[in-house]
């Protein structure tokens, strides 16, 4: 909100000062903003190095964020062992997920197991919502594109999902390779389910996925046009 009001009405305000002989500050507002901001950024960047993180300006929020790579103990195997089995517990506590995408995601077979359980554990009604893809691959100069001729699955989308095994996808860390297959085999049944899923339901998700990362701007402008008018 800071940086809104201090990108949008800042300017504003001085246009409207500048041609109206009233003398109202209109840019007050925008200039306690900036300050707020300054101050939120340098608390943040401080939370976890100068005092304890908890302390940090997000203590008051009720929104967490679980990231795998961080929030599962990798100190050895059976502190990761752990975290790996309390994986569909995570998944199942969150409401929602965010995937950040790029051409190697479905190569990763972490990623894919924890996309695959997530869409398992909600309807696909629920996943419109819950569900959110985020790509760099995805430039906003393509944007105007994608209004003319509609949002599409680019090619190496379609090619890693149609050609998807995965038996063929990776682990960052070799010996996890073996424990991932076989809770895939576990939950699923068998590989070849696994991959089915993936290659029957994951074009529509991603396919909705784009849609949505295509509009979120222009629904964002029309919130801050309401804010402000």
């Amino acid at each position: 909100m800071s940086v809104i009001l201090m990108l949008v009405v800042l300017p504003i305000g001085f246009l409207i000062e500048g041609t109206s002989q009233s003398g109202v500050v209109w840019y007050l507002p925008s200039v306690c903003a900036i300050g707020v901001g300054i101050i939120s950024i340098v608390w943040a960047e401080m939370s976890g190095v100068v005092f304890p993180a908890s302390w940090g300006p997000w203590r008051w929020t009720e929104g967490t964020v679980w990231l795998d790579k961080c929030c599962i103990d990798q100190t050895n195997d059976a502190t990761k062992q752990a975290g790996i089995r309390r994986l569909k517990d995570f998944l199942a506590r969150s409401r929602s997920m965010t995937v950040l995408l790029g051409p190697t995601y479905f190569d990763r077979l972490w990623c894919t197991y924890e996309l695959a359980c997530f869409c398992d554990l909600h309807s696909k009604k629920e996943l419109e919502t819950t569900l959110h893809f985020v790509s760099l691959e995805w430039a906003w100069w393509t944007r105007g594109v994608w209004l003319v001729r509609g949002v599409k699955l680019s090619e190496w989308e379609i090619n890693l999902l149609d050609n998807y095994s995965c038996r063929d996808a990776s682990c960052f860390m070799p010996k996890d390779r073996g424990t991932v297959l076989a809770r895939i085999r576990k939950q699923w049944g068998s590989e070849e389910a696994f991959d089915t899923f993936v290659r029957k339901e994951f074009p529509a998700l991603l396919l909705r996925g784009k849609q949505q990362f295509m509009s979120r701007p222009l629904k964002t402008m029309w919130k801050t046009l309401e804010l402000l008018f």
